[in-house]
């Protein structure tokens, strides 16, 4: 289509071992045009890498989070922007999944923070989800937690303010 060739657009992720002289594309050949937002590694595991990403004009429906266990020679999507929107109980919409958390003392505890549905987590690692209905805002841009205190988690969106509340609904 013409929006396509007008946005063709490299996107998906990219890594420099020599100081930034050369860059390789970890996401060649899964055919991907990201708008990526987030990237995070797993805590406990370096060759795992997760990405959330929107879809740029042109390439509808290639937003979510995709995650690598082997340093970006393959991706899976384990949550798309369709089933981000049913979880939230929401209407379809142009979503983009925008930040990636883990839990620092649990890694199958996961966040992600979306541009219209809010928070979403999951407690197996992604393969099922649940949104966070208690939480009061959207967009969530960052998702962190204190220090002090793994289970209180801080939120901040674009125009609602900073959160701060359990890692967990009560």
């Amino acid at each position: 289509s013409k929006r396509e060739t007008i946005y063709n657009i490299p996107g998906g992720l990219w890594k420099s071992s020599d100081g930034g002289e050369t860059w390789t594309d970890l996401s060649a050949g899964q055919n991907l045009a990201w708008y990526a937002t987030s990237l995070s590694f797993h805590t406990q595991d370096e060759k795992t890498i997760y990405v959330t990403a929107g879809s740029p004009l042109g390439r509808w429906r290639q937003g979510g989070l995709y995650v690598t266990h082997d340093d970006g020679r393959s991706w899976t999507r384990i949550l798309d922007d369709d089933l981000a929107v049913k979880t939230a109980g929401g209407l379809r919409s142009s979503e983009n999944l925008m930040r990636f958390a883990m839990h620092p003392d649990d890694a199958s505890l996961i966040y992600v923070g979306t541009s219209t549905h809010g928070l979403l987590y999951s407690r197996d690692g992604g393969n099922s989800w649940m949104a966070y209905a208690e939480f009061p805002a959207t967009p969530v841009q960052r998702i962190a937690f204190d220090p002090k205190d793994h289970s209180r988690m801080i939120v901040t969106t674009f125009g609602s303010g900073v959160w701060e509340g359990p890692y967990l609904p009560d």
